[in-house]
């Protein structure tokens, strides 16, 4: 069996429209969140993805989703940075350092 040839082929992924329709949306959320100190925007956490997020969405309520926040950082190289600020706030003894990485990226701001 011979597989495709990878050559020539872009670094960047080809996404399909629904793809870059959701990169836009939650580029817009995340936005949003960032901008909600200065807007007065409401914020809730949650770790409750899905219907939940809808019904907070119907109150002007932002859902903000720790763990989501947690591996978008870690993507980014920005984890260790958030979990050293949280054990500097001793938060050192919480047992999960995703969970001392968001509360320390949540005080930051």
């Amino acid at each position: 069996m011979t597989l495709p040839s990878n050559a020539g082929a872009s670094r960047e992924s080809q996404k399909d429209s629904s793809q870059v329709r959701q990169k836009e949306m939650l580029a817009r959320h995340f936005d949003r969140l960032a901008a909600a100190p200065d807007t007065g925007e409401k914020c809730a956490y949650t770790f409750v993805p899905g219907n939940l997020t809808e019904l907070l969405l119907s109150f002007d309520l932002l859902p903000v989703l720790p763990e989501i926040n947690a591996l978008q950082s870690g993507m980014r190289g920005k984890s260790a940075e958030y979990r050293d600020g949280g054990e500097a706030r001793a938060l050192r003894g919480r047992p999960c350092r995703r969970a001392r990485g968001a509360v320390a990226r949540a005080l930051r701001s």
